[in-house]
């Protein structure tokens, strides 16, 4: 088939939704479809692994799309682009942009916005916010874009990457069952093989100055605020009081609120800091548990990366992956689920929970089959199962 996507920002770099666009373009390629993307900023350094991808990408400018006037613009050039690319079916990652098949790998921008506002504890934050919101010609513009997406004849499906998704497709925009497909998210985590696992685990707590017997938890966001993080270290001082071996290891970001938070909290013993990394896999088999208590996260990869690695992970009901927890057929938990990321004492009952050895085996246990479940190779599968059935619909296939 030949397939157009379109896409912000096409970034194998990126946050977890770029990444996952620019996954699904190259796998769609290796599969033998003709792919061209169009999206709205390629970042300088996704050059050669672009030229890699076997992937043709047009992109509409250098630089993100920070203002409401390049996203309309942008939105209105990819829109053409579809339009005119002679694809069989097209892909929209963003709702900003209508397509045969849009897939919103950041949910809805309702529903982001309604968790931030969320995600501020006091009344006069959450007024602050949603006054912010209401005055940003970028927001207005994004929910404008929005709305013209739900309603556009050339939408035929929306996939969801979650429950958590699907339901934001029926509370904000009635859209009906019949039109919502929901594809699990995925990801490709570098598996590392069993043998090599005790040896990384020893070499990465080396590194970090952690024990040999300690507790280890991990968080790893670009975006620390909205997945948790201030929560997370009230609840790491309540842990550490209980588990003194305990150390939370902080991946993703060096922002100076995590930094500050550490400071503050008195945790510089128990927290390790190690900003950017690429080697995530090192440190999923050097911890012990994965804790990401989300304001919001259509689907993280970083819980699927962790249960694809054996990894039980904690994390909230406002985080679409948190149905591979314990979520619909989950006969064993992988983990813990929370239902609000600001009850301190609930996320700490969750990592206290599983600072058993017990419990943390019973949930690895579990994870037994999801990488090959969770892999973004089916989750492509499964995507073609929909673009198939999109493109016999069509009057032109007709």
């Amino acid at each position: 088939m030949r397939i157009a996507i379109a896409t912000e920002t096409y970034s194998p770099t990126g946050g977890g939704a770029e990444r996952s666009v620019v996954q699904i373009a190259t796998h769609l390629a290796r599969r033998g479809h003709d792919v061209t993307v169009f999206a709205g900023c390629v970042p300088s350094d996704a050059g050669e692994a672009v030229e890699r991808s076997g992937v043709a990408v047009e992109a509409f400018g250098s630089r993100r799309l920070k203002q409401s006037g390049s996203l309309r613009r942008f939105a209105g050039w990819a829109t053409s682009a579809l339009d005119s690319s002679g694809a069989d079916v097209t892909l929209s990652g963003t709702m900003a942009v209508p397509a045969m098949v849009v897939q919103p790998r950041g949910g809805t921008v309702r529903e982001t916005q309604l968790r931030n506002v969320a995600m501020r504890r006091s009344i006069l934050a959450r007024l602050g916010k949603r006054l912010q919101f209401a005055v940003s010609a970028k927001q207005r513009a994004l929910l404008a874009l929005e709305r013209a997406t739900i309603d556009d004849a050339r939408v035929r499906r929306f996939v969801a990457v979650s429950r958590y998704v699907a339901e934001q497709f029926r509370k904000h925009y009635g859209v009906s069952d019949e039109r919502i497909d929901v594809l699990p998210n995925a990801a490709e985590a570098p598996l590392i093989d069993e043998a090599d696992r005790a040896p990384r685990r020893s070499a990465v707590r080396r590194q970090y100055d952690i024990g040999d017997d300690a507790l280890v938890y991990v968080f790893a966001a670009l975006n620390p605020r909205l997945k948790g993080i201030e929560p997370l270290m009230h609840a790491m001082q309540r842990v550490h009081a209980s588990k003194p071996e305990a150390v939370l290891v902080v991946a993703g970001s060096r922002a100076p609120l995590v930094t500050g938070l550490v400071d503050r909290l008195g945790l510089t013993a128990c927290v390790r800091v190690v900003g950017p990394t690429d080697v995530m896999a090192d440190l999923f088999a050097a911890v012990d548990v994965t804790v990401l208590p989300s304001f919001y996260d259509p689907s993280s990869k970083v819980v699927i990366e962790s249960l694809m690695m054996g990894v039980p992970a904690i994390s909230t009901r406002y985080n679409g992956a948190s149905d591979m927890i314990d979520g619909p057929g989950v006969t064993e938990p992988r983990g813990r689920v929370i239902d609000d990321p600001w009850d301190i004492e609930v996320l700490t009952g969750a990592m206290l929970d599983l600072a058993d050895a017990g419990s943390r085996e019973r949930c690895s246990a579990a994870t037994e089959g999801l990488a090959d479940d969770l892999s973004m190779a089916r989750h492509v599968e499964r995507l073609e199962a929909v673009f198939e059935e999109v493109a016999a619909d069509t009057p032109a296939s007709r």
